[in-house]
Order: C-alpha cells, then sequence, then structure tokens
C-alpha cells in the first residue's frame, strides 16, 4: 500500500514539476515580445498552479481512498487473526481433550488388564497351592503305609530274631552243660 501511494505521491510530483518547468521554457523560448511573454507566462503560470490545484485534489481524493482502503485490509485482516486465533485455541482445545479422553481410556484399560492378569495369576497359583498339597497327602500316605509296611516286616523279623536269639541261648546253655559233664567226667 505505502508503495503504491509513495510512487503515485511521486508521480504527480513529477508531473507537477516537469509542467510547470515545461511551460516556462516553453514561453522563455519562444519569440515573443515582452509583454505578449508576461501574459502568457501568467497564463502559463495560472495553468500549472490550476494543474497543481487538480493533482492536489486528486492526490487527496487518493489518499482518502487509499487510507480507506487500508484501514478495511486492517479490519478484515485483524478479524481472519481473530478468527485463525479462536479456530487454533479451539482446535489445540479439543485435541487435548481428545488426547485426555484416550489417556484415560488407555490408563482404564490397562487396569482392567491388570486386574485380570492378577486374578489369573491368583487362580493358577491356587491351582497350583492345590496340586502340591495333593501331591505331597498323597505323598505322606504313601509313605506312611510304606513305614506301616516295614514296621510290621520289622516286628515280624525281630520277633524271628527273638526266637532264634533265644534258641540259641538254649542251644549254648545245652553246650554249656554238657561241656561241664564232659569236664566232670574227665575228671574223674
Amino acid at each position: 500500500m505505502s508503495n503504491k501511494s509513495g510512487n503515485g505521491k511521486g508521480f504527480l510530483i513529477g508531473t507537477l514539476i516537469g509542467s510547470v518547468v515545461g511551460a516556462v521554457t516553453a514561453l522563455l523560448l519562444a519569440p515573443k515580445a515582452g509583454e505578449d511573454l508576461r501574459k502568457d507566462l501568467g497564463k502559463g503560470a495560472k495553468r500549472a498552479l490550476d494543474k497543481a490545484d487538480d493533482l492536489k485534489d486528486t492526490v487527496q481524493v487518493k489518499t482518502g481512498e487509499y487510507t480507506e482502503k487500508a484501514k478495511e485490509v486492517g479490519a478484515e485482516l485483524k478479524d481472519k487473526s481473530t478468527d485463525w486465533t479462536k479456530k487454533a485455541v479451539d482446535t489445540t482445545t479439543q485435541f487435548t481433550k481428545d488426547v485426555t479422553d484416550k489417556t484415560k481410556d488407555i490408563a482404564q484399560d490397562m487396569t482392567e488388564k491388570t486386574k485380570d492378569k492378577a486374578k489369573e495369576i491368583t487362580d493358577k497359583t491356587k491351582e497350583v497351592a492345590q496340586e502340591v498339597a495333593d501331591k505331597t497327602k498323597e505323598v505322606v500316605d504313601n509313605v506312611t503305609e510304606k513305614t506301616k509296611e516295614l514296621t510290621e516286616e520289622t516286628k515280624g523279623t525281630t520277633e524271628e530274631v527273638t526266637k532264634k536269639a533265644e534258641e540259641v541261648a538254649n542251644k549254648v546253655e545245652e553246650i554249656k552243660d554238657k561241656v561241664q559233664e564232659l569236664a566232670e567226667e574227665s575228671k574223674k
């Protein structure tokens, strides 16, 4: 805007100066008498002043038009800027809300999955503990049964050994008695 009005203003001033210089040069170089020359100079000056006046009016009108246009464009740009800023804020606000909602959804989903996994692990642990308890009971029962069997076998064997020991003791007693008899007979 400022370049257009600056160029227009420079052009108008250049035109005005050029017109005055051209008129003065033409009058001075024209072969006329003094009084005619003064009249022509007066007319030329009046025309130059009228032209300058016209140019001044044109410049004022154009300046007013350009100023009004600049104000309109400035107001439009201000409104557009306000709209863009509002849209940017609204978009950012919506985006933030969407991200927050999505984050909450993900956190809720992860919490539920964690609870499900914890329950699954707890259930599996209970199953394994029950299996271990059942196996332990089975092993204890087997050991108890084997112990009873061995105890019975040992008891039977102990009784046999005790009987055999008594038999051996009796035999030893018999042998001792015979040895004493023989020893007495040999003394006689």
